[in-house]
């Protein structure tokens, strides 16, 4: 079996910092620049700021109200502490703190459902939440309940230094939740020697500096929040703590230019800021500051990265990939900052200690050649997933002394090594950079009570953005109430759908993507098959389906309800 590799060395930091085991000591450099510049400012937001002293003073009392939690707890073990905070400066301190006391960071949204979160609580079996009490969040999500404002009042822990002959660095550093193809979030487990590893190359490639600030637009739960929380921290920089109510204002973010040297964003978001610059002289001004543009989370078109270009023409543009499931990114392509853009979507090259490698995948004659299956190895390979053991033996997988992940993302490498996205293999979407299993939402959808069947997918918005879109079989007739009783994926206009009565037959359904249609053309069909059928690759040309010129159902079926953020009446088709 043909296969493409592509690796690059390890590199060591230049801070000096590091494990007894050789592992980038990321905390160590973090004491290190407290050390040396407590009064510098470490954390700022519109109106204030913390400095590094501060922040160590806050995170130390953190960790020595956890270790106190963990010498009275009988069993032993890693504590497991969920962190459910709105942004602010302390959430920084309640990582750092969870990490410095030796526990698995488990970061919650408070803005998601209660749900959703009293599941996340049960899977990752909690031992610790550390929260604000001022939330409104479920009861019984952990044992303990710890309110951030008291661990900071108490008694930090000595800033005793670290025992040369310590290493910790096998041990879990976090659990991330993702979505789940069967219904079910699923748990990423993150060694702590994986995250100083990725910590270790992004600053070695992107040569953070002292003088850098980075705002933090990403939400906890997202794996990627780290590398903007952390990445300036263990450098010596500072992080801009940008609220909640502004992260998705684009004229709001282009106000905080001035004050930042570096940007992270998704494409959706990246591309409202770039339009904001365009559109007013006077702000593109104020990003001649910015040096460095990261983005990433999703398919980057060249347009896109055209326009970044323009709006920040004193910034190197990176396009940053990886999943969670091998610790927040491993390649990056750096554009060209001039010339003509590459069509096709570059992934680009593995960051140090990283190897990608292309898999062809059996079965599939309508690949282009040198096509297959993106696998990730390297120090960045998660442990796997919190107890799946099944689904870690099939995503995680060991191959000639090393292990890779199975990405499920389809790609191809060029001959000057540059690795190019081409698609998924499976439903797998991304939605605003959020990485969504469309089963999921369908798994939320027919546990109605009022749903007999429903199918979820990514479909263009008037702004040509990705956004979910779900058809739905209710059980009888009439108007279908979803909203607000399905409080996972909730609407954001209104709950009102039409459909016509379901029939017996019509209990699963079968769904085939059409070659000769566009890609956001889908027929759906109906057939009495126990579970649906999925033909999983994205559609090429070859392919004997027939191209329907509308939406289609067998005859008899009954007609399907769209929701893409708000319900839809039945069409005729």
């Amino acid at each position: 079996m043909s296969q493409s590799f592509l690796t690059t060395d390890r590199i060591a930091d230049s801070t000096g910092s590091r494990c007894s085991c050789g592992a980038y000591d990321w905390l160590g450099a973090f004491a290190a620049n407290v050390r040396r510049r407590p009064r510098a400012d470490a954390v700022r937001w519109r109106g204030g700021a913390t400095t590094y002293g501060e922040l160590d003073t806050a995170s130390r009392a953190v960790e020595a109200r956890l270790r106190d939690l963990a010498d009275r707890r009988a069993e032993g073990g890693q504590l497991r502490v969920g962190v459910c905070l709105e942004r602010c400066w302390g959430a920084v301190a309640a990582l750092l703190g969870v990490l410095r006391a030796g526990c698995v960071y488990v970061p919650l949204d408070p803005a998601h459902p209660a749900e959703r979160l009293a599941s996340l609580a049960r899977d990752a079996r909690l031992d610790v939440l550390l929260t604000d009490p001022a939330l409104t969040l479920p009861a019984g999500l952990a044992p303990h309940a710890l309110s951030l404002a008291d661990a900071l009042a108490g008694e930090p822990a000595p800033a005793a230094p670290r025992d040369a002959g310590e290493c910790r660095c096998g041990e879990p550093a976090y659990v991330i939740y993702t979505s789940g193809t069967t219904g079910a979030p699923k748990g990423v487990l993150v060694e702590r020697r994986s995250l100083a590893a990725c910590l270790a190359a992004c600053q070695a490639t992107f040569r953070f500096r002292r003088r850098d600030v980075l705002p933090a637009l990403a939400p906890f739960a997202f794996d990627i929040s780290l590398f903007e929380l952390l990445n300036p921290l263990a450098a010596g920089g500072c992080v801009w703590m940008e609220r909640a109510a502004e992260v998705l204002d684009a004229g709001r973010l282009a106000e905080l230019l001035p004050e930042v040297t570096m940007l992270h964003a998704v494409p959706s978001l990246m591309r409202g800021i770039v339009a904001h610059l365009l559109r007013d002289p006077e702000a593109r001004a104020h990003a001649r500051g910015i040096r460095a543009v990261f983005v990433g989370g999703d398919r980057v078109p060249a347009e896109l990265l055209e326009e970044v270009r323009e709006a920040f023409p004193a910034a190197t543009a990176y396009v940053l990939y990886g999943p969670t499931e091998t610790t927040i990114i491993d390649a990056f392509h750096r554009v060209p900052g001039a010339g003509p853009l590459e069509r096709e979507a570059l992934l680009g090259v593995p960051l140090p200690g990283s190897t990608l490698r292309v898999v062809p995948v059996p079965g599939d004659p309508s690949l282009p050649p040198g096509a297959g299956e993106i696998w990730i190895g390297g120090a960045g390979v998660a442990r796997g997933y919190w107890e799946r053991e099944e689904l870690t033996r099939e995503r995680f997988v060991a191959e000639r002394g090393e292990r890779f992940y199975r990405t499920g993302d389809l790609g191809r490498l060029r001959p000057d090594g540059t690795l190019v996205f081409l698609g998924r293999i499976d439903r797998q979407v991304k939605v605003r950079g959020h990485r969504i299993e469309p089963g999921e939402v369908e798994a939320a959808l027919r546990a109605h009570p009022a749903v007999l069947d429903a199918a979820v997918d990514a479909r263009p918005d008037a702004a040509g953005e990705a956004s979910l879109a779900a058809w739905v079989v209710p059980v009888s007739g009439g108007p279908l109430q979803l909203w607000p009783s399905l409080g996972e994926y909730p609407s954001t206009t209104t709950s009102s759908y039409h459909a016509s009565p379901a029939t017996p037959r019509a209990t699963r359904s079968t769904w085939r993507r059409c070659a000769a249609s566009p890609p956001e053309r889908w027929w759906w069909t109906w057939a009495p098959a126990p579970t649906p059928c999925w033909r999983g690759l994205p559609p090429r040309p070859g392919r004997a389906w027939s191209t329907p010129s509308s939406w289609g159902r067998a005859p008899g079926a009954p007609r399907w309800s769209g929701w893409s953020g708000r319900a839809c009446p039945t069409g005729s088709g």
